[in-house]
């Protein structure tokens, strides 16, 4: 006989029958959990493309980021972690559930969103080509809500070449489903 030095059990052969249905809850768990996690970032970029959040930096990049290293700790450490079998699967669902609830907060802001759009000033900042993506990008100083939100914009072509650093500009802004502002692809050059 042997005793189990996760649980503290006897048992005989090579594994204790106690802790090996604990480590494949723990690899199932985890593996179900980084699955629903990629879904979530995937959804939340997809969203963020239909319905860009104005004023939101990227904190969902945190999270997912924060997922990942939750993830990747409990990979290296499943085999101590099985005993805590209970809290492990917590810990993931929750985590990832949250990538997914964020997808569908930022798609539904967007989509259930019935105010009518509203044209916001905006002050050119500067502009720049993205040499990562080869994309046209407008850094504006938008007001709106009686504040001033930096914002940076991927643009046509034409309005690239047409807006210049200090012009003035308006962005179509709705006010969001969820009292979260987003905007428009389309901007006007004020004249």
């Amino acid at each position: 006989m042997q005793i189990c030095a996760e649980c503290g059990q006897a048992f005989d052969g090579d594994q204790c029958l106690g802790c090996v249905p604990r480590k494949a809850g723990v690899d199932k768990t985890v593996f179900w959990s980084f699955v629903a996690a990629l879904a979530g970032m995937i959804l939340t970029s997809f969203a963020q493309d239909l319905y860009p959040p104005l004023g939101w930096d990227p904190p969902a990049r945190s999270l997912d980021l924060t997922f990942f290293a939750l993830t990747f700790a409990l990979v290296m450490l499943h085999d101590r972690l099985a005993q805590y079998i209970t809290f492990v699967r917590a810990m993931c669902v929750l985590a990832s559930a949250a990538t997914l609830i964020l997808a569908a907060f930022f798609f539904l802001n967007g989509a259930l969103d019935e105010h009518p759009p509203v044209e916001a000033d905006a002050l050119v900042s500067t502009k720049y080509v993205s040499r990562r993506y080869a994309e046209r990008v407008l850094v504006l100083s938008i007001a709106w809500n009686q504040r001033r939100i930096e914002e940076t914009l991927s643009v046509s072509r034409e309005t690239f070449s047409v807006v210049e650093p200090g012009d003035s500009v308006r962005v179509v802004v709705h006010p969001g489903a969820f009292s979260t502002p987003w905007y428009g692809k389309s901007i006007d050059k004020l004249d």
